[in-house]
């Protein structure tokens, strides 16, 4: 099961680079559309908005696999292996709640979201700009299948640290 989350991660890993490569192109041309050509679109910003949000949600669960996250160590680089273990497995705990909180919440709101009804229609949660989608369900579900990952994520590291302490990925 360890190695189906750690591909799944380095595969969102790939999808968020491309993301970030179309948040990029697109702005490209919509400063090009706007300064060259006096032609401003309603929902570039919108968009490259949404692709960097989610390649960056996207990024965490990759960033756990690999041991890249941003560590304070200060507290812990002088303490012998016993202290790092046990600050390490105290730390992916604490982090194990916040991201069952962020996904209890998200997925809340994902739900609010996205299942909004009058009496006559479906009625989405929508940007309210100029474009007006409904952009928010999406980030939103994105944010929620962020957060299952990388809690996923978490857990092989936990798992990988009571099996084999002080290795990293």
């Amino acid at each position: 099961m360890s190695s189906t989350i750690d591909r799944l991660s380095e595969r969102i890993s790939a999808l968020g680079c491309w993301l970030f490569l179309g948040a990029t192109m697109l702005m490209w041309a919509e400063v090009t559309a706007r300064y060259l050509f006096a032609a401003p679109t309603i929902w570039g910003q919108e968009i490259v908005t949404a692709l960097v949000a989610s390649a960056f949600m996207l990024g965490g669960a990759v960033c756990m696999r690999r041991g890249e996250h941003i560590r304070i160590g200060f507290l812990v680089d002088g303490a012998g292996p016993g202290l790092t273990r046990l600050a390490a497995l105290l730390s992916i705990a604490a982090a194990l709640i916040f991201l069952g909180g962020l996904l209890w919440g998200a997925a809340n709101q994902a739900v609010e979201s996205i299942w909004s009804f009058d009496e006559t229609r479906w009625t989405p949660e929508t940007t309210g700009r100029a474009w007006d989608v409904p952009l928010p369900p999406v980030m939103r579900s994105v944010l929620v299948f962020a957060a299952a990952l990388f809690i996923a994520q978490a857990l092989v590291w936990y798992l990988r640290q009571l099996r084999h302490p002080g290795r990293d990925a």
